[in-house]
């Protein structure tokens, strides 16, 4: 069963630990800076884009896209016969593959991005779902 018997709990940490990276991972001692170099923003400039929204509702949603993702990949693992730490990295590799890295590379493409910002952001994703693949994986 694809949906039946998750760990709900499993799923909510999972994604906390992927939001909680995303955090981190964007944060001025991480890439925050270079980040912001390259989508060719000041600080100035992000402060006057989060003056005009709400981080609460930023956060809010991001934290709801990374449940759905948490359950979705949950939902995979418990659809396959995963054995060993291995198994479990290749599934999240296996899924950045194909459905994280050809958006990213197609926004890199077509909209302009720098080839920096393409990797700090498929870096990010990659380690994110590597991560929530173990979590979900060990404890799920």
């Amino acid at each position: 069963m694809f949906f039946g018997n998750l760990n709900y709990i499993v799923i909510i940490v999972a994604a906390i630990v992927g939001m909680g990276l995303g955090i981190i991972w964007h944060a001025p001692f991480v890439f925050g800076k270079l980040w912001l170099k390259y989508v060719g923003w000041t600080r100035e400039h992000l402060a006057v884009k989060k003056a005009g929204q709400s981080m609460l509702a930023v956060h809010g949603v991001m934290m709801v896209s990374m449940l759905v993702e948490a359950f979705i990949l949950a939902g995979i693992f418990n659809s396959l016969v995963v054995v060993g730490f291995g198994a479990m990295l290749l599934v999240g590799l296996c899924l950045w593959l194909g459905f994280v890295l050809p958006v990213k590379l197609a926004n890199y493409l077509y909209g302009g991005d720098s080839w920096q910002y393409l990797l700090i952001e498929v870096g990010y994703q990659l380690v994110a779902i590597l991560l929530m693949s173990l979590i979900i994986g060990i404890f799920g």
